[in-house]
């Protein structure tokens, strides 16, 4: 026997057989393997269809459905797109990431900048019981501002007129939970609207002149109460809206 045919029989060949049946086990794994999840209950889920930086609202186009065992999705991952389009990311999403309803943010969690619809500030004002009518004024209510400003020493000298009418109330002192016990009086020291740059900018001016009041609005109001041309005077209120 040439040394050739002995390499070929005691080196080349044992090789080549291992060779093959690495591929027949791998083979045979990865079929089992298939087959296996093919009988697994399957769910759609969001994942995103490209990198998504931090505050950046979803799209459609951003995000498709994908087929994953229904035994790995956890309880707060997203499997509707119309559900998650339109709705702000507080982390950066890679590209094929699956959409957590954690990483959304939603009038509750993340930032108040997050909630707060796009045009729109906040701003806080000091708050009492008298203010913030007996402290029944919660998150997610709408409120009338009024301000009461004294001119001069005289008590029947000020003036009280409507500053803002239909304002979305987003926080009692941090807490921002629509439907919350209403807040102990003593710990009570501010109230944060959701208003637009000019109704903040008023809402300002008069606080820094005088006193604001809230105005408690019914759930069921829709109106919204214009400004007066002039501020009442004399004691005087300003007219209130026509139902």
């Amino acid at each position: 026997m040439t040394k050739r045919k002995l390499y070929l029989r005691t080196i080349v060949l044992p090789l080549v057989i291992a060779l093959l049946g690495v591929l027949l086990l791998d083979g045979y794994v990865h079929s089992h393997t298939r087959v296996a999840t093919a009988t697994q209950p399957q769910e759609q889920v969001v994942i995103t269809t490209q990198s998504v930086p931090a505050g950046t609202a979803l799209l459609p186009s951003m995000l498709t459905l994908r087929e994953v065992p229904k035994s790995a999705v956890t309880g707060d991952q997203e499997t509707d797109v119309n559900a998650v389009a339109g709705k702000t990311v507080m982390v950066s999403l890679p590209n094929g990431d699956p959409v957590f309803a954690s990483e959304l943010a939603n009038s509750t969690n993340g930032t108040l900048s997050y909630a707060l619809p796009a045009g729109y500030d906040a701003i806080t004002i000091p708050a009492s019981e008298f203010v913030a009518v007996a402290g029944f004024v919660e998150p997610g209510d709408t409120v009338d501002v009024l301000a009461a400003i004294q001119k001069g020493s005289s008590s029947t000298g000020g003036t009280t007129s409507l500053v803002a009418s239909d304002i979305t109330v987003v926080a009692v002192q941090q807490d921002r939970t629509p439907g919350a016990q209403p807040m102990p009086l003593k710990n009570l020291t501010s109230v944060t609207l959701q208003v637009t740059p000019q109704e903040g900018s008023s809402i300002f001016n008069d606080e820094q002149s005088g006193v604001l009041t809230l105005m408690l609005r019914s759930a069921k109001d829709q109106h919204v109460a214009a400004a007066p041309t002039g501020p009442a005077t004399n004691g005087n209120t300003a007219a209130a809206p026509a139902k």
